[in-house]
């Protein structure tokens, strides 16, 4: 971040910033990440101090402080440089996929990458209403440790929520759209390919491939690239747990390096028992 740019542009924000307790451990976690000399790892940094420090609820201490820096320093003066990744493309994608299908509870259960894709009790309610101009409607609710080095129960877990919104691409079956997002989303964009379906007695599993163009923190990050499974019931039996492995190994061959929620492996999802009191 350019230090020149900030103090000339953003320094009102940035002044309310030091002046808000929540944004001030936001900005300094942030300052911290530029001891990574790689930039993997600073990124990392960096989305970590997002979710630890910035609250998804707007009524929050520090969300309005640390949206106002951010919409200078990244959407407005681009204080930070643009950093761009390649998508790995799928092999194969669904053949359709109706909107009505998406409509109720998922659980995530696996995400391919670790730094965005996988929390424990991840769980995304989709309403659809026809006559908005983006008519799914996303309730994205997850839980972000505070010590990633803990192990269930004795894990302690800030709550998070955000509201996204698609539409359904007209060229192309199966693929779902975020787009023309405004200065308040940074711009946010996103691609959401339902990648393929399957359904049994037990489970519904779908894969989804994402890409983002999204301002993470305090860097601006274009063609954030991730890959989600979600499924239906809380619990899985051993069968439709394999079904699902193998059925999301004909997408990506490195299914096996997935990051997997709630530690121990598997596809359990008893993180979200708590649940009850989200839904």
């Amino acid at each position: 971040m350019s230090a020149a740019c900030v103090l000339l542009h953003c320094a009102a924000p940035l002044l309310s910033c030091e002046l808000n307790a929540q944004c001030r451990a936001w900005s300094l976690c942030n300052v911290g990440c530029a001891l990574h000399r790689e930039p993997a790892q600073a990124l990392a940094c960096q989305i970590r101090c997002q979710d630890l420090y910035k609250p998804t609820d707007a009524g929050a201490q520090g969300f309005a402080e640390i949206t106002a820096f951010s919409e200078c320093a990244i959407s407005d003066y681009h204080c930070v440089p643009q950093t761009r990744m390649t998508c790995s493309q799928p092999s194969q994608v669904a053949d359709s996929f109706r909107l009505e299908e998406f409509v109720g509870k998922w659980y995530i259960t696996r995400g391919l990458n670790p730094l965005f894709d996988c929390f424990d009790c991840q769980v995304h309610r989709f309403d659809l209403n026809r006559t908005l101009l983006k008519p799914l409607r996303a309730d994205m609710r997850y839980l972000v440790k505070e010590d990633l080095k803990c192990m269930h129960p004795d894990c302690t877990y800030l709550p998070r929520r955000v509201h996204q919104a698609f539409v359904g691409d007209t060229s192309e079956n199966a693929h779902l759209i975020n787009h023309n997002n405004g200065r308040a989303e940074s711009h946010y964009a996103d691609d959401c390919g339902a990648v393929l379906y399957t359904r049994a007695e037990t489970f519904e599993a779908l894969s989804a491939a994402e890409q983002n163009d999204v301002a993470v923190a305090i860097q601006e990050i274009a063609t954030l690239i991730g890959d989600i499974v979600w499924v239906r019931p809380l619990r899985l039996h051993p069968g439709a747990a394999r079904a699902i492995a193998r059925l999301t190994a004909l997408v990506y061959s490195m299914y096996h390096k997935w990051t997997i929620p709630y530690p121990g492996g598997g596809f359990r999802t008893q993180g979200c028992r708590a649940d009850a009191k989200q839904a």
